[in-house]
């Protein structure tokens, strides 16, 4: 998924009027979301009721 989001990042940063300089950080941005993504999917497989009890949304 996250490679999905580079992606698009880098094909269409254009239509966005996304300089230069801000496409790191925007690639920064997508790998954080994910990242944060994946800890959350992995805590509530192997803890359920721990991440039931604190990873409320």
């Amino acid at each position: 998924m996250q490679v999905r989001a580079w992606k698009r990042i880098l094909r269409h940063r254009r239509s966005v009027n996304l300089g230069v300089l801000a496409v790191p950080a925007a690639l920064a941005i997508a790998s954080l979301y994910y990242a944060c993504y994946a800890v959350g999917d992995a805590a509530t497989r192997l803890c359920p009721g721990w991440a039931g009890r604190h990873l409320r949304v």
